[in-house]
Formats: C-alpha cells, structure tokens, sequence
C-alpha cells in the first residue's frame, strides 16, 4: 500500500497500512520515509511475527483493571461508574479469561447476540464503545497492534419514544405540577436545561438573586456555566428558599433532606394526571434545547448553554417533530427582486 505522508502538529510522518489475511489493519507511523518504505515492502508474516515480539500479550482482566485505573484518574466521577458497571458485569465475564491475542472478531459478535437476548441495543452499543476504548488503551501502551474490538460493528437503535414536549404539552405538565414538591426543581430545569445531577447539586452558594444568575458549577465535561434565572424561576427559588429547612446548603430538598435521585414517582404522578407518557427531569432538558433553538437561538448558544463540548451532542437534542416546528422559508431575503410576469412556460433546452 502507498506510503501516506501526513502533516501534524509535531511534523512530518510517513504512515503504511497493511492487511492480513483476516482483514485486520496493521498501521505503522515512521518519521524518516525509507523507514517507510521498508515496512511496506517487508513480506506480511515477518511484519506480524516482528510485531509480534514488540507487544506484551496481556490478559484481559489485567487489561480492565489497569484501564480503570487510568478512568478514574483522567476522567469524571459518573464516568468511572459508569464505565465499571459495564467492564465489571458484562465484559470482564465474557472475556476475563482470555489474553487479548485470544479474543477474535467472532467472539465479540457473540458476546453481542448473547447481550441482545437481555437487554436493549443502547445497551449492547455501550458495551462495544467500552470495549474500543480499552482496546485503544491497550495498543497505546503496548498490549496490542490490532484493534480487534474496532471492527465490530454497533447495532441501529430506536429512537425513544419521547424526547421533548410541545408548547401545550409543557404548560400542562408544569401547571399540574405546582401542587407537588417537585415544582421549583421541575421549573428550574424547564427553564434552564441543566442536567438532573447539576440541578440537585445546586447550592444556596450557587444562587445569586442580586444578579439574577446562577452558576453550574461540578458540570460533566468540567464545562461550568452561568444561567439567568427567568421570573419564573426567580419566584420558584425565592419561594422555596423562604420554606427551605436550613438543615443543608442544598436548593432543593425532600422532607428536610437533599434529593440524592430523580423524583420518578411525582413524575409518574404527574404525568399521569396530564395524560402524557412517563417522563424524566432529562425529558424537559430535551423540552429547553428544542424549543429554544426552535425560537431562533443560534445552534452555539444552544450548545453552551446545555454544557456541551460538541455540537453534535446539542443536536441530538433538538427535537422539532414533537412540537411541530416546520420550516420558515419566507424569511429568505434572495429572489424578491425578480419580476412578477415570468413565463411559466418550462425551459425546452434543460425540461
């Protein structure tokens, strides 16, 4: 294959891709292009026996352990658990007991059916990104030189149910929550888009009544940010401020405690007197996104309010089909100036 010449930050590369018999890529970077060249023309075994020796063949377990290891060092709390409550339960049994030049293409596909029969395709993908990620891991420091995991691909999935609620469905759902405890949080997310775990971190501290403003602070993605309270939001706080027990720092509370989890039975409860489908806090942070962007806010503005650290995150959601958006082609400025006798006749030449 070509040697590929690629420009970085730290210079010039030369990069050679090769194939086995398998499928599977070996991919080699080169600072000098003779180095290059060389590897390209080298018989394939030899390439895979020399590679071979160069990676430290590790068991899987190893692998896990030490992958988590560096989670929990490099990245968030929720990320930590969230990636161990996969690698432990699902991963580690399935492949614990191989060394990673073991484990094949076909045993992943496996792995996959087996998961499918248990649990939703989210669920099974999440395994699969885990898994490429460790693999990453392992070819970085060593273990591997093929990105087996990589080459398995993820299953389609159904898009929920519910995302976002139209305008009418939202002041329902609002309005029939005003006789539970729940309303202050509930506005307070409708009206800002924080994350559940960001709303019931919030604390008195974070709460600046003068300015109008509060500070998400702790967000995922370290991305903390200022949010301006509406007059909604302003009297539900203040309201919940007068009545709050002073027994903690935290805004929102449930009979004189912090709230540690979603209120998913006042949510049931809602609603159900509403008439809609089961809901959580995150489907009125879908609810904000879209109805925001919906209302002209430019796509970044969005994004940095959500905390996002890529729009394509943002994207997914704004959910315009639930509240019946549609498209406003009469605001394009381009074509007015054209007179109004045109021929309706069509072109012969490009009919």
């Amino acid at each position: 294959m070509p040697v590929s010449r690629i420009e970085g930050r730290t210079g010039t590369t030369y990069r050679v891709d090769k194939y086995d018999g398998d499928g599977k890529r070996i991919r080699r970077r080169f600072k000098r292009m003779k180095d290059a060249q060389a590897f390209d023309r080298a018989p394939l075994d030899r390439v895979v026996e020399a590679l071979s020796e160069t990676v430290r063949d590790t068991g899987f377990t190893d692998l896990a352990e030490h992958f988590l290891e560096w989670v929990k060092v490099n990245r968030a709390e929720k990320t930590y658990d969230s990636y161990y409550h996969v690698v432990w339960p699902s991963l580690v049994p399935a492949f614990g007991q191989y060394r990673l030049s073991q484990i094949t293409v076909d045993m992943i596909e496996r792995h996959k059916a087996r998961r499918l029969k248990d649990v939703k395709p989210v669920t099974v993908n999440m395994d699969l990104t885990i898994l490429r990620i460790m693999w990453k891991h392992a070819i970085k420091h060593g273990w591997a030189h093929t990105d087996t995991a990589a080459r398995v691909g993820k299953l389609r999935e159904q898009e929920p149910d519910h995302k976002a609620f139209g305008k009418t469905d939202i002041e329902r759902i609002l309005q029939a929550s005003r006789k539970y405890w729940v309303y202050p949080l509930m506005i307070t997310v409708a009206h800002t888009g924080m994350r559940q775990k960001e709303a019931l971190a919030l604390t008195w501290d974070d709460v600046d009544f003068e300015e109008g403003v509060l500070h998400v602070t702790g967000a995922k993605n370290y991305a903390n940010r200022l949010m301006n309270m509406t007059p909604q939001v302003r009297a539900a706080l203040l309201e919940c401020r007068a009545g709050h027990s002073d027994e903690h720092e935290h805004v929102f509370e449930f009979r004189r405690k912090p709230i540690k989890r979603g209120p998913y039975k006042t949510l049931r409860r809602i609603a159900a007197d509403v008439g809609v489908p089961q809901f959580g806090l995150h489907s009125l942070r879908h609810t904000f996104a879209t109805h925001l962007a919906a209302a002209g806010v430019a796509g970044h503005h969005v994004q940095k309010s959500l905390g996002h650290k890529h729009y394509a995150s943002t994207a997914r959601y704004m959910d315009y089909d639930r509240i019946g958006y549609r498209s406003t082609p009469d605001a394009l400025g381009y074509g007015q100036s054209l007179p109004s006798g045109l021929s309706q006749e069509p072109d012969a030449e490009n009919d």
